[in-house]
């Protein structure tokens, strides 16, 4: 069950520049490219690879 204090921190590391994901029933953190894309791939509905490109402008 999600509580209100755990959205609050949900959102402060969205606002830091993370992206979170689950992998392995595990909540991850990830800093988000400056300039580039995030790929997430699932595999019989569960994450199996997170690729991040950057590319400079």
């Amino acid at each position: 069950m999600t509580t209100n204090n755990d959205l609050v921190h949900i959102e402060a590391v969205r606002e830091r520049g993370f992206i979170l994901y689950a992998k392995d029933g595990e909540l991850r953190a990830k800093k988000a490219p400056k300039f580039g894309t995030i790929t997430l791939t699932y595999q019989d509905g569960k994450c199996v690879l997170l690729k991040i490109e950057e590319t400079e402008k």
